[in-house]
């Protein structure tokens, strides 16, 4: 106690020297990079949110420029059409436009399902049945298949 009473102020600047260092090794410790995280959370979330808009945008045009794709197939043909899906597939970077026509010449009947990309008018898949009997392209199953994993992605 002795000791205490002779060096009272000595132990009151370690103490004030102490809490001194422990706050700065808090500040460096544990606030820096809480705030860090949370500049980064909000720089992937602005990121995410950026990117979702621009993916938005992005099936906006495709739908637009699937309307007009089929549009001008009905002007320039004589055929129905029916069952149109479009889908912007990100990995493509393109515009995907599935649909169906059906077609009856000469007493034949003609279905054909196609997956097109849009912006470039070029066939992805094509399963086309005549009078009942597969007739061009892939079977139904593939067809499919690639159609499901086309439009999922």
């Amino acid at each position: 106690m002795n000791w205490l009473k002779e060096n009272w102020f000595k132990f009151i600047i370690a103490i004030g020297v102490l809490i001194v260092a422990l706050s700065v090794a808090y500040y460096f410790i544990m606030f820096i990079p809480k705030r860090n995280d949370q500049i980064r959370a909000q720089e992937q979330s602005k990121t995410t949110q950026e990117y979702n808009q621009r993916i938005l945008l992005q099936e906006q045009d495709c739908q637009k420029a699937s309307y007009k794709f089929l549009g001008e197939i009905k002007e320039t043909s004589q055929f129905y059409i029916s069952a149109n899906q479009n889908h912007f597939s990100i990995s493509k970077n393109t515009c995907l436009l599935y649909y169906v026509t059906v077609d009856e010449y000469l007493g034949e009947r003609i279905i054909e399902h196609k997956i097109v990309d849009v912006y470039t008018n070029k066939p992805i898949i094509l399963y086309s049945v005549k009078n009942g009997e597969h007739w061009l392209g892939v079977d139904f199953n593939e067809f499919d298949r690639q159609q499901r994993k086309l439009f999922e992605e």
